[in-house]
């Protein structure tokens, strides 16, 4: 057998982070070392560790590849078969999403137990209850019905046939090398509220020549793909055409398939940007715990990943040498030599 396609193999994973970030996939246990998975076309797929009854599965898996379901098992239960069944058996089996008052989601368990008898169920009702009382909300604060937020850190822009303006938006998860989703500017009231939440100009922006989105690991993703000042937040919701799509059949029909988020609107709530104090910090520590030392260079480099990163250390030296690979535009390197040229 080939070895297996590892751009294919990440681009399932990638699919898979951002299901599970956005809350699309319900997980529900059937028996050890196996559960039911639900995802967008709301068809059940028993999915274990090695296999899938989806039809993506069905291709691919004879290449050694994992299609995406099989890949968000491997993330929600990453201990291994044994582990994975052991907690399948545990009492909690369920699950419900509620929002911190703050407007976070979060995907809190439920204590059932099998069988299911009535002091059971009015346990998990009990349980459930708490969590209303205590605070914890059934709506997202500031949604409407079937609206949600995402917080995005970086754009591109590129432009239609007939020129209209389109950026992307991307999340700051490394494996998510898509855009999260874009927008038309179809509107000059539309630019400026994308200026207005972004704090960029959209001139500004380099000009990505492709006709489809560029992905974070293309080799000229660091010219195209600007940070954004400080992440925001997105509102978003289902396309109403990918869900008529998704009914009446998906990719059965041949159908080509809709892009399946739209932009709602950007959530102006936002906290403030961090205030730069106008000189470099005096001490420079990784988050590792190593610290900058002597080196000009990387100072610039770590200071230029603080100011873009709302204040944030680099994890380690080699994370920030991997940003200023493809970000190096953003670093001003103001004390490295300038090449010596020689008169003809």
């Amino acid at each position: 057998m080939a070895s297996p396609d590892p751009q294919m193999q990440t681009e399932r994973m990638e699919r898979a982070i951002a299901a599970l970030a956005a809350g699309e996939y319900k997980v529900t246990a059937l028996e050890p070392g196996a559960w039911s998975v639900i995802n967008g076309d709301k068809v059940p797929y028993r999915v274990t560790h090695q296999a899938c009854e989806c039809k993506d599965f069905e291709n691919i898996g004879k290449l050694g590849i994992r299609c995406k379901h099989i890949c968000a098992i491997h993330i929600l239960f990453p201990k291994g078969a044994k582990q994975a069944m052991e907690q399948t058996l545990s009492p909690i089996t369920g699950w419900t999403r509620l929002y911190h008052p703050a407007g976070v989601q979060v995907t809190i368990p439920i204590p059932l137990e099998k069988p299911i008898s009535p002091e059971t169920a009015q346990s998990a009702l009990t349980s459930v209850s708490s969590l209303l009382d205590a605070g914890w909300l059934v709506e997202a604060p500031g949604l409407e019905e079937g609206e949600q937020k995402q917080e995005v850190v970086s754009v591109s822009r590129r432009e239609s046939k007939d020129s209209t303006p389109i950026v992307a938006f991307y999340l700051a998860h490394p494996k998510t090398l898509k855009k999260f989703l874009h927008a038309y500017l179809n509107t000059q009231e539309d630019v400026l509220a994308f200026e207005a939440a972004t704090g960029l100009r959209l001139n500004a922006i380099p000009l990505w020549p492709g006709e489809r989105d560029i992905d974070k690991d293309h080799r000229e993703a660091g010219k195209y793909i600007v940070p954004l000042p400080h992440p925001i937040h997105i509102v978003w919701a289902i396309n109403p055409k990918w869900q008529q799509w998704s009914a009446e059949g998906g990719k059965a029909t041949g159908a080509i398939e809709p892009h399946k988020r739209i932009l709602v609107r950007y959530d102006v709530a936002q906290a403030p940007a961090p205030k730069s104090s106008g000189t470099s910090p005096l001490v420079r520590q990784y988050a590792d715990g190593a610290l900058v030392n002597g080196d000009t260079n990387e100072q610039a480099a770590y200071d230029a990943f603080v100011k873009n990163s709302s204040g944030a250390k680099p994890e380690s030296k080699e994370t920030l040498k991997t940003w200023v690979a493809a970000n190096r535009h953003l670093v001003n390197f103001n004390n490295q030599p300038k090449p010596q040229t020689t008169a003809a």
